[in-house]
């Protein structure tokens, strides 16, 4: 019986401490090497798992959304990721795409384009049409909708299992972004949410400017965002080719980074191996000397000063020396004497 005395807050205090007691008794007979099955089920393999909330976090122009799309589009059809495989659910796996920052026409060209990674297999083509729902926002953002409510209650709507990707976090007007209470407090009703309804949600986030941080310090806004999601995954240039895949688990042991390469659509994102990686920025290194030399040296057989060089480069003279000691026995160097320069030419046999 509740007592005259009781106050409204303390009994709505007492049914949530209620809520939440674990009962241990239903796990005192599970034998210690069976404690991992305890936890939710994997979506994607030891990364991603059902009722947890991941973010997806990069610098610009490292493809994020085109990563999501993809990720999406994978999730749905059951074949595996990055060499990764997607764990089959109960039922077919829904995804459901909120974006808040890309034109419609823009999203769908970007989801026809993958598409054709996905062609020569008919029930992978079947699923990604029938399981994937895209949901375009860019044209609401002026209305007056608490837009973090609504992407909560769009989670709850989500079967378990199911992917929810949010695209992406800044273009929300949820609030002051560099403020921790804010941040924590958005991404906190997702999290609820997503374990309420079983739904694995991903929202997508930039990277600050700064390049004095590294890995999940570069989230943008507050330190909030690397504390509260139950993984996070960050996707990094690397050189002009390349994009590094790394890995924050709170539920599953460390993942070695991956290098990616997204050549095209329809080829999509592949893993690159360790020696292949070194093979072409090896070569990359040697076609920028070669396009660099020729630059230098338009002329076989011609000496330039190192101004006539930086002029040809259209560099200062001081990075045409430091390029000039990357060339070794290609190019020559003609000692001047007095009012004479020195000169520089390339060797026809190089």
């Amino acid at each position: 019986m509740k007592k005259e005395s009781e106050s409204p807050l303390t009994g709505r205090m007492a049914e949530i401490a209620m809520r939440t007691v674990v009962n241990m008794a239903d796990y005192e007979s599970v034998p210690s090497h069976k404690a991992r099955e305890l936890l939710p089920k994997s979506v994607w393999r030891d990364v991603l798992r059902e009722g947890c909330l991941a973010i997806l976090g990069g610098e610009s122009k490292a493809k994020k959304s085109w990563f999501s799309l993809a990720m999406a589009m994978h999730v749905a059809s059951g074949r595996e990721f990055l060499g990764i495989p997607i764990i089959p659910g109960d039922k077919p796996r829904r995804v459901v795409v909120l974006d808040f920052e890309l034109l419609n026409a823009n999203i769908v060209s970007r989801f026809v384009a993958l598409a054709g990674a996905f062609e020569g297999d008919i029930a992978a083509w079947r699923a990604i049409w029938d399981n994937v729902e895209i949901r375009c926002h860019r044209s609401l953002l002026a209305e007056d909708v608490p837009w973090i409510e609504y992407c909560a209650a769009v989670v709850r709507l989500c079967g378990r299992g199911d992917l929810m990707i949010i695209d992406c976090f800044q273009a929300l007007p949820a609030g002051d972004v560099n403020d921790p209470q804010v941040v924590r407090r958005s991404l906190g009703m997702l999290q609820a949410a997503a374990t309420e309804s079983g739904a694995c949600v991903v929202v997508v986030d930039h990277f600050n400017k700064s390049t004095e941080s590294k890995g999940k310090n570069r989230l943008s806004g507050s330190m909030a965002k690397a504390a509260t999601p139950d993984a996070i995954l960050l996707l990094e240039s690397d050189g002009p080719n390349f994009i590094t895949f790394t890995t924050e688990l709170r539920m599953d042991p460390p993942r070695d980074p991956m290098t990616l390469e997204f050549r095209s659509p329809s080829e999509g994102f592949r893993v690159v191996g360790s020696e292949e990686r070194e093979e072409r920025k090896e070569t990359a290194k040697q076609n920028r000397a070669a396009d660099r030399l020729a630059t230098l040296f338009p002329e076989f057989g011609r000496q330039y000063t190192k101004e006539e060089l930086a002029s040809n480069a259209g560099k200062s003279a001081k990075t045409i020396g430091e390029w000039l000691k990357d060339f070794g026995d290609v190019v020559t160097l003609h000692p001047g004497s007095g009012r004479n320069p020195n000169r520089y030419s390339r060797n026809i046999a190089a």
